[in-house]
């Protein structure tokens, strides 16, 4: 097999340009793209999931009598990504819906309703590996509590904020648009 002479990494055939330069793609340009987290109303929506998530968790976390140490802030950092990843993939599964030609309303319900196992499955998991955590015994087991409660309630308030709240800050966003 030969190689190609402009770029070697290229396997087969030299055939590249044969004396032409090659003309390369413009760059995509995604703000202008009508979908996505390129929108302001997405990002604002997005953004207010971190904290309508973190508040209810900051309330139970004092309502167990923790306090904000290193470890129960090392456990929301932990969750911050998980907190907005989960509102990101249902805005950008209804916003799919909406460009395809749905209702806000109807984007909105069946957009939640298609991606709400997978979001439900990975809350679920990382309930079930960090929760355990809290119920060690030991000198280990003192600061581990603070820790898997603090992660189990964070990404539980997750869930609810990313099934409930964000489909429905998504079609108010979108209403808008649709009346006549």
């Amino acid at each position: 097999m030969e190689t190609n002479v402009e770029n070697p990494r290229a396997s087969g055939p030299a055939k590249a340009a044969e004396g032409k330069p090659r003309r390369e793609s413009p760059p995509a340009q995604p703000w202008n793209s009508p979908s996505g987290l390129w929108q302001r109303k997405s990002t604002v929506i997005a953004a207010l999931a971190m904290p309508l998530s973190l508040i209810p968790t900051f309330f139970i976390i004092s309502m167990f009598g923790f306090s904000l140490n290193v470890v129960t802030l090392l456990a929301l950092t932990l969750v911050i990504g998980i907190l907005v990843d989960d509102a990101i993939v249902e805005i950008e599964n209804i916003q799919k819906r909406t460009l395809a030609g749905y209702t806000p309303f109807r984007a909105a319900m069946e957009g939640a309703d298609a991606i709400g196992l997978a979001v439900l499955a990975t809350t679920a998991s990382i309930v079930a590996v960090f929760l355990p955590t809290s119920f060690m015994g030991g000198m280990p087991g003192q600061f581990f509590i603070e820790f898997g409660i603090t992660v189990a309630v964070a990404v539980v308030f997750s869930l609810l904020v990313a099934r409930f709240v964000s489909p429905l800050m998504a079609h108010f966003s979108r209403r808008h648009e649709f009346q006549a």
